[in-house]
């Protein structure tokens, strides 16, 4: 029944939910039926480890999502610009180095809110294994920038000016990279197996000031599928963000050192909280 069932519905593997569930459920069956130690039992483990990596991603499909929102990654050398990875790591979001990458604004989180005083945009763009991303913070008023810590893995950070970069992969869900202006780095990994704040994303991370802005360059390494098996305290675990395996994400910009605290992402949440998986726009490329 599993072979049949996978026959026919092999199309859908990618995009239903239910038709993986399915199929999990024919393989269980299966599983029952035969000794773990027999020729077919060995055979059907094979294909359950084989199929491990559904597990995730109907786990992904079947979560509502709440926005439509979506942001397309570019290979660098399809950007027209210079090679990101020649660019020494200084926090300076160089135009030359970004070409016709897009760039994304942020918005406030409740429709409600007064718009921003301070605008913030990014831009992504991915070379080889490794993501690039370039965010500026526009900032009338830089003398009073709030960065409550100068340590990496601070919770103190998240009191003070600061940008969130939050990431569902189609395997785990969910990863927090915080940035500061200081270049301190909070990351942690919220998934409910995961290693909470013992987890490194990897991440290169500088951060320029200017006149009236702040801006963070991140060079973000895709460790790949089976990151978190190897070692579970380091790396993003996910393959490259692809149209048929694309990741979830929402950006975010905390600005305190205004009167008004402000708080902006590229996908509104509806609520004074980043943390709104459902709300994370889809992320993918070529």
């Amino acid at each position: 029944a599993f072979i049949t069932h996978a026959e026919a519905n092999w199309m859908h593997m990618n995009t239903n939910a239910a038709k993986i569930g399915e199929s999990f459920d024919l393989l269980a069956k299966a599983r029952a039926a035969v000794v773990p130690a027999s020729q077919p039992g060995r055979r059907i483990q094979q294909i359950a480890d084989t199929m491990k990596p559904l597990e995730a991603l109907r786990a992904q499909l079947s979560r509502k999502r709440d926005t439509d929102l979506d942001y397309r990654v570019l290979l660098t050398e399809n950007t027209g610009a210079k090679p990101l990875g020649s660019k020494p790591l200084d926090g300076n979001v160089d135009e030359a180095y970004w070409g016709t990458v897009r760039i994304a604004p942020l918005i406030k989180v409740r429709p409600e809110q007064p718009q921003p005083k301070a605008d913030t945009n990014f831009r992504i763009q991915r070379d080889g294994s490794t993501l690039h991303i370039g965010i500026v913070c526009h900032e009338p008023d830089m003398q009073s920038l709030k960065s409550t810590t100068t340590q990496n893995d601070d919770p103190k950070l998240l009191d003070g000016d600061c940008v969130t970069l939050l990431i569902e992969t189609p395997s785990r869900s969910y990863y927090e990279i915080s940035i500061n202006p200081a270049g301190a780095v909070y990351d942690l990994d919220h998934a409910p197996s995961g290693k909470g704040s013992d987890w490194n994303s990897g991440a290169q991370v500088a951060v320029h000031r200017g006149d009236q802005l702040w801006s963070i360059e991140m060079r973000l390494p895709i460790v790949g599928a089976e990151a978190f098996v190897i070692d579970p305290t380091k790396g993003i675990d996910g393959e490259q963000p692809k149209e048929l395996f694309p990741w979830h994400f929402n950006l975010c910009r905390s600005r305190v050192c205004n009167a008004q605290p402000e708080r902006t992402a590229f996908s509104h949440t509806g609520q004074d909280d980043f943390h709104v998986p459902g709300k994370f726009a889809k992320l993918w490329g070529k």
